[in-house]
């Protein structure tokens, strides 16, 4: 379309800027600029010369196009931040994020409802709301239609209250919710359909947009007869169905056609994008209006020079803008100028209050602003810090901005943190500044700097069109001489945003108003003028699509980024650090002393293209040290701090299309890509960094500590002496490690890795490796990886047999020790279950080999030092530690692991399993399974683990654990502490103190303790249980203790028949008490007064004769049933009186006097027997009295 206007112009003879604009200023803010641009406008003079229009007819031409293009760019350029910095403030939580149109979409070819997605200005722009603005919107394609009705009888359809929506006005003035609550005025029957029964069916149209531009043509609209509709439905449900492209079909019903089909009809959330925009009405401008600068206008705004002919503020604004002759004046005058733009919003503010809110609500509303709350949250979701608040105010200005600009209305913003606050105040600002930063540097090329852009032309020489300097060069020269700060500032500007492209002169020139500022002590100063956004452009050069010579001008830093683009071009970075990409085609780049640091991003896949690096100042190559970091290429100027990098030169083994091609030196000698890549294959004696290729390669490092990478092919690397670390890479290679500590990795492929002598690491990767080994190779580690399980990996020990070394396991580790010399290997992970680190042979080159069965069996023989023997799989396993702390570990089977002398430990795994420690403080652990623990002579600790177990201690002060199981534990001889753990468990302590430990959830266990020595102390441990938790009882001879936690108990065998059964000890999480302080003293014939309680009275028992203290019963505490009494030491004095709790019913004794218990109690029980039902009821005689309800034990002994 572009080329087509131009063509049309050129034709029509209009060559002057006025003429364009008369012609067809519109054209120019209409199309796609993307199909156009000013690289193509010398190609298209040159198309226009060979149709034999007037040379300088052309050039006046071109050079009013050139001008007037700003007419196309500008435009857009202004809009760009919108595509570019709005999506931060698109995210912001606030009203009027999310807004939508929904009008009815009738399906007409039966494929269902089709629609597209918004194309900013280049799709279809519609006014949905009546406003006056066409603003991009997501749009039905031109198979299916709008419905619509043309209420003004113009013709067409103008805006969306001729559409069916919630754009749509009803008979009563207000808004309809959707498109279906629209169309329901239509049907004037009332029978939930519109046809011809209804009375203005006929005006119902159809409107399918044909060419797809948002804008009405009469032979768009179809009436529903020609379209072939016979009844709408309003019959609809919700849908909410995405149709893509941003666009949501929200509810869906049916139409019937004239043939009897049914077909949907929906109505269509169309995506919204009102930044977008044009007014459909144009301004009619006056020939002085048509001068002033002009942008495209964006969502509520109209085009600027529109606007202002609309606005007398904003067009003196707009004119002394144009008439400000410095950067300076111009940004004093910017703010004002976007603020007076703003106002030309029909719906602009300026008193609209803004408010700070603290929590964001979306609601999922189609056609809404996305925001929804009750009228009770409102305070509660914009109550913020008043100094938050306050300093919100002030951001008013940019807001009326911002929603002006971008077609939105948002007054109620949300951010609860103080963190979110502050970035949503840089979001305003960022969004605002991207708007402010366009404006100025859109307008910059049609007011300050207009004037050197009209001194620009065309040359037309051998059919060849090029752009003329000469005069803009001169017209800057003529400012200089009387303003050189704006001369400076200017060229700056212009060259930054460089509209006309790559000016080498024009950089020249600048590099003399340089050195012009520095000689007058002005240069920081004018920088400080130019800002930071024009002093990064102008480090920046780009050369275009010829033949350029781009040198680095060192203006402001000396960080010079140089493109040559297209073409053979010479690329001279100069002082400084500079990046330097030549682009296509046969580049050079000339390096001299003290030019620096720079580097060359040279990727150029061209066939028969010639990149090359020239130095210059005398520079040959014995002055230059090759050297490679990576995949790129260091030249250093030796005794210098200069440098070039060639970034990915050996991408491709240097032939990737990111190598320079030729290094070329003063005296005219070259090097080629194969030879510098065979001179980095030298070795010194000093630290090497060699890296081979794809090919074969042979790298040597000799002395130093080397690094050699082999890369791809089949390598030889030998390190020499100093610790090196070599690589080889991909393929089958060769490393040798040499003298020194090395660390070697073989990587892909079948390797053959001799560390030699020295401490080294060795890795041979995937592949089926070889590792040699000779004599004196010191203390190496090994790590093999074959994830496969196919590769076959191999130590040979060249000149040693088997019986040269011992072997042991330690961890997952193998050790290969020598018996006579200072050498070994450690295997690392050769034991790992998955068997991926394993060597699979290892060969001697005496008396045969090893698999890895042997090495296992080896590996379980117990020495006199500290060993770790492992059984494997399921078989049954016989281990013996010997002397030494040793570990023993089972495996799956039933093993025997016997600990021997020494501190031992032993773990049985899963399996049956028999541990005997044997002598020493050991460690049993049977694991899973039904184990048998001995711990033998020595302080041991034994742990059962899962399974039903028996744990001996024998002799020694042992820890007994019977973890999960019914388990049976036997302290032996010893102060021993057992711990049945869960499960109901038997506990033997036998000779010593010692001390049983329970916790809640332990089971229902057993103690019988044996204590022939009065002086033992036996102790129960209850970790989490308090005293008056625990209800004693007597069993025949057991003492009983329960209650504490649903079924758990301990059983104290024959506790009552003998003291070397008792416990004299009962301690408590709260406190400790002994045999005396509980009343159980002496067995048979008991303490008077003795007692035994609760914490809530379910149970009491009373032991021998009187048993005053027995009913002493706390009226305070939350049993369900108190007795209480007063305080008698042999008596119950007076009535007694049983309480249900949380009742006041109670029943007395019906007996005052002050007599024995045992009467008493006779009272109380035939008073309980006559109470109600719902009550206790006594139902046993005074030795034993049953409260049934609550399973409560009133129990009264005389005796054993």
């Amino acid at each position: 379309m572009a080329q087509a206007l131009l063509n049309n112009i050129a034709l029509s003879g209009i060559v002057s800027l006025d003429g364009i604009l008369k012609s067809d200023a519109q054209g120019f803010t209409r199309f796609d600029p993307d199909g156009f641009s000013a690289e193509d406008w010398p190609g298209s003079a040159l198309d226009w010369h060979n149709l034999m229009i007037n040379d300088s007819n052309l050039a006046s031409l071109l050079r009013s196009l050139l001008v007037g293009s700003l007419l196309v760019t500008s435009p857009y350029e202004f809009g760009k931040w919108i595509c570019e910095d709005q999506k931060e403030w698109s995210d912001l939580n606030r009203d009027g994020k999310y807004y939508v149109y929904d009008p009815i979409v009738l399906d007409l070819d039966g494929d269902g409802i089709e629609t597209v997605g918004s194309r900013k200005l280049s799709g279809a722009l519609f006014d949905h709301d009546g406003d006056g603005i066409r603003t991009a919107t997501g749009w039905v394609k031109a198979d299916d239609g709008l419905l619509a009705v043309d209420r003004n009888g113009d013709g067409i359809i103008n805006d969306g209250t001729e559409l069916f929506g919630d754009s749509t006005l009803l008979a009563d003035g207000s808004k309809a919710a959707n498109g279906y609550a629209a169309l329901r005025e239509f049907d004037s029957n009332g029978d939930g359909r519109v046809d011809a029964q209804d009375a203005h069916f006929d005006q119902l149209r159809v409107w399918r947009d044909l060419n797809q531009d948002g804008i009405c043509q009469s032979n768009e609209l179809f009436t529903l007869e020609q379209v072939g509709v016979k009844a709408l439905n309003l019959e609809n449900k919700n849908s909410n169905t995405n149709l893509k492209n941003g666009n949501t079909l929200a509810q869906i019903g049916s139409y019937e056609t004239t043939d009897g089909q049914t077909r949907v009809m929906g109505d269509v959330n169309f995506e919204h994008k009102p930044v977008f925009s044009e007014y459909a009405e144009e301004v009619k401008l006056t020939e002085e209006q048509k001068q002033a600068p002009n942008l495209k206008g964006t969502g509520r705004v109209r085009d600027l020079r529109d606007a202002a002919a609309l606005s007398k503020n904003l067009a003196a604004v707009l004119q002394s803008y144009a008439q400000a002759e410095t950067r300076a004046e111009q940004l004093a005058l910017l703010d004002k100028l976007l603020m007076e733009w703003a106002k030309t919003d029909p719906q602009f503010d300026g008193n609209a209050d803004y408010t700070l809110g603290i929590e964001w609500v979306n609601t999922g509303s189609a056609s809404s602003g996305g925001s929804a709350i009750r009228p009770s949250e409102e305070s509660k979701l914009t109550v913020v810090d008043p100094e938050w608040e306050k300093k919100f105010k002030t951001y008013s200005d940019k807001l009326n901005v911002l929603n002006a600009f971008t077609g939105e209305t948002s007054r109620l913003f949300y951010a609860g943190t103080p963190k979110q606050r502050q970035q949503l105040l840089d979001t305003i600002d960022k969004t605002y500044n991207g708007i402010r930063n366009s404006l100025y540097e859109s307008l910059l090329f049609q007011t300050r700097l207009k004037p050197y852009m009209e001194k620009l032309t065309f040359k037309l020489e051998n059919d060849e069109v090029s752009l003329d300097f000469s005069g803009i060069a001169a017209t800057f020269n003529q400012v200089f001489q009387h303003n050189p700060e704006k001369a400076f500032v200017d060229l700056g500007e212009f060259l930054a945003y460089h509209y006309t492209g790559f000016w080498p002169e024009g950089m020249k020139l600048f590099g003399e108003y340089v050195d012009y500022a520095k000689a007058h002590d002005v240069f920081d100063h004018w920088c400080s003028l130019l800002g930071k956004t024009v002093q990064d452009k102008l480090s920046v050069q780009s050369g275009g699509d010829g033949n350029d010579i781009l040198i680095g001008m060192n203006l402001l830093g000396g960080r010079d980024i140089l493109q040559g683009g297209a073409g053979d071009d010479v690329l001279i970075g100069g002082i400084g650090n500079d990046e330097l990409d030549g682009g296509a085609g046969s580049d050079v780049y000339e390096f001299a002393r003290g030019f620096g640091r720079d580097i060359i991003r040279n990727h150029d896949t061209g066939v028969n293209k010639v990149d090359k690096i020239r130095f210059t100042d005398g520079i040959v190559q014995d002055e230059v040290l090759f050297a490679r970091d990576g995949n790129h290429l260091l030249l250093k100027i030796k005794d210098t701090f200069d440098q070039i990098t060639v970034v990915n030169f050996f991408n491709g083994d240097g032939h990737g299309g990111d190598q320079i091609d030729v290094v070329e030196f003063a005296d005219g000698s070259q090097l080629d890509v194969e030879d510098i890549k065979a001179l980095l294959l030298k070795p010194t004696e000093g630290n090497d960094f060699i890296i081979g290729y794809e090919s074969d390669d042979t790298l040597i490092g000799l002395g130093g500590n080397d690094v050699l990478k082999g890369h791809g092919g089949n390598d030889i690397l030998d390190g020499g002496d100093g610790d090196d670390n070599l690589d080889g890479g991909a393929g089958n290679d060769v490393l040798i490690g040499g003298a020194g500590n090395d660390y070697i990795y073989g990587g892909d492929g079948d390797d053959t890795i001799n560390g030699g002598t020295g401490n080294d690491y060795l890795e041979g990767g995937i592949g089926s490796d070889l590792f040699v080994f000779d004599k004196n190779f010191g203390h190496d580690q090994l790590l093999e990886f074959n994830p496969s399980g196919k590769d076959v990996n191999t130590v040979f020990f060249n000149n040693w047999s088997k019986y040269d070394f011992t072997y042991s396991r330690k961890g997952q580790d193998l050790y290969i020790v020598s018996k006579h010399s200072d050498d070994s290997l450690k295997i690392i992970n050769f034991f790992r279950e998955s068997g991926v680190n394993q060597i699979d042979v290892i060969k001697f080159s005496r008396y045969g080999q090893l698999n890895v069965d042997d090495i296992r069996a080896l590996t379980q023989l117990g020495t006199t030092g500290d060993d770790e023997l492992y059984a494997y799989g399921s078989k049954p396993t016989y281990l013996h530690g010997g002397l030494g702390n040793d570990q023993l570990f089972g495996a799956d089977g039933n093993d025997t692991l016997i600990g021997g002398a020494g501190n031992d430990r032993l773990y049985g795994g899963a399996g049956n399993d028999f541990l005997f420690g044997e002598l020493g403080d050991d460690y049993l652990d049977g694991g899973s399974g039904n184990d048998y623990l001995y711990g033998g002579i020595g302080d041991d600790r034994l742990y059962g683990g899962a399974g039903n177990d028996f744990l001996f201690g024998e002799l020694g002060d042992d820890y007994l654990d019977g973890g999960n199981g019914d388990d049976r534990l036997y302290g032996g001889i010893g102060d021993d502490i057992l711990v049945g753990g869960l499960g109901n468990d038997y506990l033997e302590g036998g000779i010593g103190n010692d001390v049983y430990v329970f916790s809640k959830g332990h089971g229902q266990d057993t103690i019988l303790e044996y204590n022939p020595c009065s002086m033992d102390v036996n102790t129960i441990r209850f970790k989490d249980v308090r005293a008056n938790e625990v209800v004693y009882r007597k069993d025949g001879f057991d003492l009983v203790m329960s209650g504490y936690n649903g079924t758990d108990s301990v059983v104290v065998k024959n506790f009552f028949c003998s003291t070397m059964h008792q416990i004299e000890v009962f301690e408590f999480a709260d406190k400790t008490i002994t045999r005396q302080q509980l009343g159980l003293d002496k067995v048979g014939a008991f303490a008077q007064n003795g007692i035994i309680t609760t914490a809530n009275h379910m149970d009491a028992i009373g032991l021998y004769n009187d048993d005053a203290d027995l009913f002493s019963i706390n009226f305070a505490r939350f049993a369900d049933n108190y007795l209480a009494e007063n305080d008698n030491v042999n008596h119950l004095n007076g009535v007694q009186y049983l309480f249900d709790k949380g009742s006041s019913k109670y029943q007395n004794s019906g007996n005052a006097e002050n007599a024995q218990v045992t009467t008493q109690v006779q009272y109380l029980i035939t008073a309980m027997a006559n109470m109600s039902s719902g009550h206790d009821e006594a139902l046993a005689a005074p030795e034993q009295i049953v409260l049934t309800q609550q399973d409560r034990v009133i129990s009264a002994y005389w005796g054993c």
